[in-house]
């Protein structure tokens, strides 16, 4: 099987950065940074003693993906799980996290590709900048329910699904008071109709002409049955 030209570098990676801003070239790009250029098999075995960390290139390669403009709740819920991915990696490195004896000096090891030589507080950092880009409320609670995301992400979604009942029953509350208000005003209206004087003249009226053309249409009729004798 001929390896991916995405995989082996022969496509260059910033090519991605001329992608017309249409949803579904924008979701081929995404498919293609979280297939084929983001994972980390892509540099097992490549990398030098003294790297700076692939948490770097994810970093720079992460925003050809316009993540915040994403809405495919499928490819967000893949860039969700790779991610999560490397934060469980960064999780085994020895200090925080599982003790494991020899783990630092494995450098096949996922945590030790991500940080390298460089500052494990920063790959964290970067990767929660990451994780902050994706709209993680489109995904389903059970994808959410993993210890492998960093608390702040949870907790902001949470927050903000809050926030959103907060301001719809604020909204409720505006429209029922709105509401009362005009209720109250009708009442008033249909108050001050009923005890107009001038109503009850006018149904006056109304009754003594029903009745007068009653008596006429009365009227009429005799003279017609008197005619016909």
């Amino acid at each position: 099987e001929s390896p991916c030209p995405w995989e082996d570098g022969s496509l260059d990676p910033e090519m991605l950065k001329k992608v017309p801003k249409t949803e579904d070239s924008l979701s081929l790009a995404r498919k293609v940074l979280v297939r084929h250029l983001l994972p980390l098999h892509r540099v097992k075995g490549k990398v030098i003693e003294e790297h700076p960390g692939f948490v770097h290139e994810i970093s720079r390669l992460w925003p050809l993906g316009r993540w915040k403009q994403c809405r495919d709740k499928e490819v967000i819920g893949e860039a969700f799980d790779f991610l999560a991915r490397c934060w469980k990696a960064l999780a085994a490195l020895p200090g925080l996290g599982d003790l494991q004896s020899g783990l630092s000096r494995n450098p096949e090891h996922e945590g030790v590709l991500l940080v390298g030589c460089g500052s494990r507080r920063r790959a964290e950092e970067l990767l929660l900048q990451m994780f902050s880009d994706l709209e993680v409320w489109r995904l389903p609670t059970t994808q959410l329910l993993t210890p492998w995301v960093p608390g702040q992400v949870l907790a902001a979604h949470v927050t903000s699904q809050f926030k959103e009942l907060e301001d719809r029953q604020v909204s409720l509350v505006d429209e029922t008071r709105e509401n009362l208000e005009e209720l109250s005003r009708l009442t008033a209206v249909v108050a001050q109709l009923n005890g107009d004087p001038r109503l009850e003249a006018t149904d006056v009226r109304s009754t003594q002409c029903m009745q007068k053309q009653a008596e006429m249409n009365n009227t009429l009729s005799q003279l017609s049955q008197l005619s016909q004798q």
